[in-house]
């Protein structure tokens, strides 16, 4: 589940950027006053009730879903009649711990973008029959 609280205080913090969602995230992770220690960075897909995009963001040990970028684009209110942000369905297919990040320049994000677009396809078709 989405916490939304801490995402903002994120987004307030590192001045996350809207659609910039996986160098928010690697940024954010790598933030060591974030306390974000057993964090990982997650490609993957984000489903509203509109449409369905590819994303980056943070989840927790425990699943918790830390996403500055969603809390960055409410803070910046661009987007009218954007999904609240418990309406969100996040489909994770590669994640990856700080340490597996190290060396790698913020450019390089997403890392799985060709496998994701076709995973992606998968996951949203399974998604329509729940």
């Amino acid at each position: 589940m989405l916490d939304y609280e801490r995402s903002l205080e994120i987004a307030t913090t590192m001045n996350s950027v809207p659609k910039f969602c996986f160098y928010n995230s690697v940024k954010a992770l790598r933030k060591r006053s974030l306390n974000l220690h057993n964090a990982k960075y997650v490609e993957g897909c984000a489903k509203g009730e509109i449409m369905a995009f590819q994303h980056g963001w943070l989840e927790l040990e425990d699943g918790t879903i830390l996403d500055p970028t969603f809390a960055a684009i409410c803070l910046d209110r661009q987007y009218e009649g954007l999904d609240a942000p418990n309406e969100y369905k996040y489909f994770p297919l590669f994640r990856y711990c700080k340490e597996e990040l190290n060396g790698m320049r913020l450019n390089r994000f997403p890392l799985e973008i060709e496998a994701l677009g076709k995973q992606q396809t998968q996951l949203l078709r399974r998604s329509g029959d729940e």
